[in-house]
């Protein structure tokens, strides 16, 4: 369910903008629910730019678990894609870093990335 309300929140037929959320019914009819959730997870990888897909597939390649500085030693636009992700809460920032400057994060799901074209 959690991963539904994702998917709709990317395709904006819920506005999270403001502190109550908005449901917009003209762009819900519009969307195009799929019937598993491995396709709701396959419609959300699809709507990322070709730059968060390189970022994302980079992270996975990494770990589940990897830090930002090595992220952006694979991608170099990891610096701003990186943020993007997180707020749509495909990497969810961690908060055991291994220095100081480091930032953790975690893939989510932990078959997300698995999915990416």
């Amino acid at each position: 369910m959690e991963e539904l309300v994702k998917m709709l929140i990317d395709q904006r037929a819920i506005a999270t903008e403001t502190e109550r959320w908005v449901l917009h019914p003209e762009r819900l009819r519009a969307t195009q629910v799929p019937l598993t959730l491995t396709g709701v997870l396959q419609a959300r990888l699809d709507s990322l730019t070709a730059r968060q897909k390189v970022t994302l597939q980079a992270a996975s390649v990494i770990g589940y678990v990897f830090w930002d500085r090595a992220l952006v030693a694979l991608d170099t636009h990891a610096h701003d894609t990186l943020p993007q992700l997180v707020k749509r809460e495909l990497v969810i920032p961690g908060r055991t870093p291994r220095t100081s400057c480091e930032t953790s994060c975690a893939n989510t799901p932990s078959d997300t990335t698995s999915c990416i074209r």
